[in-house]
């Protein structure tokens, strides 16, 4: 990469006031705020962000016919640049306590939010996850890729860049290591519980790294022996949260991502859930006994190892009786149904 790709290339002039909201920390301009800029523009390059008065406004990409025409990387007149990324993510690590989060599997960079935008970066211990999201940061590969080892020095470097987004950006999705060879499931610990998240092929990056809170606040408002219901539960990771504070519990997916949350469970958490495969769902008002679940024609999570999308249909439906928690005024109100949780 040439020294000019870390330097503005050009001029992006603001309407008038529209420049306030990005001194203030919004980290876009949309086609709407723009009055004009340079001609001879490349898709992706960095621009110097000007105010309607030509005053200097911050350094940002450029994507004229993209959804944020202009994403701000700072307000400093500076070059991105490896020294740029390194000072980004040094930053954002100290905004991250993992202590008191009691976690070895967190999310690292959020992106605009990090002043690093089109880049999310999820860490499972010493295996990294990028996604690269617009074509400003992809163009700026060479200043970030060097800047992530020498702050994570980790074990490898995946990217999954296949979200649909990408294509909005003229970029096409991507799979594939940057850095050393990254295996098919990685180990984690949240909460004293140990877990497996499925890096290349689970949905986002794996795990829902960004639920921890929700998974704390689950496992600390369930009783011993309350009856949750997991719908759409994907690893099961709110099913063996509940399930580690004594609840009983049963998790409904399509995919067949619980056998991996399962396997790194302990034998207590094991013992209290089910994880089950259905494409249908079905809550109805009655049941065997009040409280109770009743599940037709389900296939247990040790099956889910072989899936067969072509029988999907014979693997029955969820039908649940009414309520779930009689009395606990914990649940949500789903179709005249109080559901103690549905994640």
């Amino acid at each position: 990469m040439t020294r000019s790709a870390f330097e503005p290339q050009g001029n992006v002039r603001l309407r008038p006031d529209r420049h306030k909201k990005l001194l203030n920390g919004y980290p876009w301009a949309h086609k709407g705020d723009l009055q004009s800029a340079d001609p001879g523009l490349e898709p992706g390059g960095l621009v110097r962000i000007e105010s309607s008065q030509g005053e200097f406004v911050g350094i940002g990409s450029y994507l004229p016919e993209g959804r944020f025409p202009v994403r701000l990387f700072t307000n400093r007149d500076e070059r991105i640049d490896e020294r740029f990324f390194l000072g980004r993510f040094e930053s954002a690590l100290k905004r991250r306590p993992l202590t008191e989060w009691n976690t070895d599997a967190y999310r690292a960079l959020f992106s605009e939010a990090d002043g690093v935008p089109g880049l999310v970066l999820d860490v499972y211990r010493k295996r990294l996850v990028v996604q690269v999201r617009s074509l400003g940061m992809e163009r700026l590969r060479e200043a970030w890729m060097p800047a992530l080892l020498k702050a994570f020095e980790p074990d490898s470097i995946l990217e999954r860049s296949d979200m649909a987004g990408r294509l909005e950006e003229g970029l096409e999705p991507l799979v594939a290591d940057l850095y050393g060879t990254s295996p098919d499931e990685v180990p984690l610990t949240e909460g004293g519980l140990e877990f497996r998240a499925q890096i290349r092929s689970g949905p986002k990056t794996g795990f829902y790294l960004d639920q921890r809170e929700s998974r704390a606040l689950l496992r600390a408002s369930v009783r011993p022996n309350d009856k949750v219901l997991d719908l759409f539960c994907f690893s099961g990771a709110f099913a063996i949260s509940a399930a580690a504070a004594g609840a009983r519990v049963t998790g409904i997916d399509l995919r067949p991502g619980g056998d991996p949350a399962r396997q790194g469970a302990r034998q207590r958490e094991r013992d209290r859930s089910e994880l089950h495969r259905s494409q249908r769902v079905r809550l109805a008002r009655g049941g065997p006994r009040k409280g109770d679940l009743r599940l037709d024609r389900h296939r247990p999570s040790g099956d889910l190892q072989e899936p067969r999308e072509e029988r999907l249909p014979q693997m029955g439906d969820l039908e649940a009786g009414v309520p779930l928690a009689p009395g606990s005024g914990r649940g949500w109100e789903i179709g005249g149904l109080q559901l103690l949780l549905c994640a």
